[in-house]
């Protein structure tokens, strides 16, 4: 339905090729357009890439059973053809319709792991309207699916100069590295709003100076990470303000 509605009012958005489930046939004529293509599998709702498979030009036999193990695991998976280019997102929030801009996030990959991003750095929203497209893709993005209350992220390929979307949730994409550089309001500012507080935008930071940035390791085995080499160099840097660690 997104992809659909995105496509009706002219928003790029990758081609889809199929969407499905155990009960849905994939037919060889889709098979076969498919080995023309690099193509993603990624299982419906999930979350922080959890099950994404990349395929390049496969064979039948290679997606079907690329969508075998992943039905083994989710009840709905879709096939994209994939955009190269960086993955952005934008964040803002929707109040009756208007979009007010949050924050914007670049997503970066390591080499042998293209498309799971591991790294992700927020410019400084002290001049937001240098990222004006960015988020007027996010409203357009939102307002042709009627999303007309909440806060909102949109996760898209930045190739060329072309944006492409690839999804919209309704949450905050890295609400921690925003708290971590100031913008602790923003939770503050949508229950404000619903709370029917009239004064809800005064929450939202609307120039942010700082820059935000995130690291993920991603484990290659099971264990404990006793220590981060760098960490304690990085907590007394005078150009860091704020460092927190997750896992």
């Amino acid at each position: 339905f997104a992809k659909a509605q995105w496509i009706k009012y002219g928003i790029n958005t990758p081609k889809l090729f199929w969407s499905g489930n155990s009960k849905t046939t994939l037919n060889n004529s889709i098979l076969n357009e498919i080995s023309d293509y690099k193509v993603m599998l990624k299982p419906v709702g999930s979350n922080g890439s959890a099950g994404l498979t990349y395929l390049k030009n496969p064979k039948p036999e290679q997606t079907l059973k690329a969508v075998s193990n992943l039905l083994d695991e989710y009840n709905h998976i879709l096939i994209d053809q994939y955009v190269e280019g960086d993955i952005w997102n934008a964040d803002g929030l929707m109040i009756d319709g208007d979009f007010f801009p949050v924050s914007i996030t670049e997503r970066k990959s390591d080499e042998d792991l293209p498309f799971l991003s591991s790294r992700q750095i927020q410019p400084p929203m002290s001049s937001p309207e240098e990222y004006g497209r960015y988020f007027n893709l996010a409203k357009n993005a939102a307002k042709a699916l009627s999303y007309e209350n909440g806060p909102l992220t949109i996760d898209f390929i930045n190739n060329e100069d072309q944006l492409h979307v690839l999804e919209i949730s309704p949450h905050y994409h890295a609400l921690m590295m925003d708290n971590c550089r100031g913008n602790q309001g923003l939770l503050t500012s949508w229950v404000a709003y619903l709370s029917g507080d009239k004064q809800w935008k005064k929450h939202l930071i609307s120039k942010n100076s700082e820059w935000g940035g995130c690291y993920m390791l991603r484990a290659k085995k099971c264990g404990a990470i006793t220590n981060i080499h760098g960490i304690d160099e990085a907590k007394i840097m005078s150009q860091a303000l704020n460092i927190r660690c997750m896992k």
